[in-house]
């Protein structure tokens, strides 16, 4: 997905193969991920058996 728009929590994300465009919170999305955001407002995926990311 390519970032379109940046409006505080929420982006506006484009397929680049089909165009198609939605509104996501990112928040939310993260979340349903298993994302974590860092305190840099990083994403890490945190991925179950393998160590936590530094």
């Amino acid at each position: 997905m390519i970032v379109l728009e940046d409006d505080f929590n929420l982006r506006l994300l484009r397929h680049p193969a089909s165009g198609n465009a939605v509104r996501v919170n990112i928040n939310s999305l993260a979340k349903d991920l298993g994302m974590h955001r860092t305190a840099t407002g990083q994403f890490i995926l945190k991925i179950p058996g393998l160590p936590y990311p530094n």
